[in-house]
């Protein structure tokens, strides 16, 4: 698990308890340089945020071909193809089918194709070009 949110010490508290301590680590925020070798280091990515407009870390995970969970109604599921949002999207607020989403990810080892329209290099290029950025000085 990778933050330092207001939930990290519940998060620990939870994983010493159910003796998960040999599956889980807790990891503080990567450098951006290093991002690539962690996601190509991780067997299984997921972000079960239900308030989460489009995180990058999806993105991220999606383009290193890390096998990757995320949750219905949030920004990535605009993003993924019909036919692959069961095996990829968790109901919202639910934990069993986030279990679900996580079994089937982890066993299958699936990825998917990563559209490089959403590219960092693309998706930067193209805001820059609305030029709607004003200059205050």
């Amino acid at each position: 698990m990778i933050g330092s949110g207001p939930t990290l010490k519940s998060c620990k508290k939870y994983v010493v308890e159910n003796n998960l301590s040999k599956y889980i680590l807790f990891e503080k925020e990567i450098a951006h340089e290093k991002l690539n070798d962690f996601y190509n280091s991780i067997d299984l990515f997921v972000l079960p945020s239900y308030y989460e407009a489009l995180g990058c870390v999806y993105l991220e995970s999606w383009a290193t071909h890390t096998p990757f969970v995320g949750v219905e109604g949030q920004g990535i599921s605009e993003l993924i193809i019909d036919e692959d949002r069961d095996a990829i999207l968790a109901q919202v607020q639910s934990t069993e089918s986030l279990k679900e989403k996580i079994l089937i990810a982890f066993n299958n080892r699936n990825t998917y194709p990563f559209n490089p329209k959403y590219d960092i290099k693309n998706t930067i290029c193209d805001f820059l070009a609305l030029k709607i950025f004003k200059r205050y000085d």
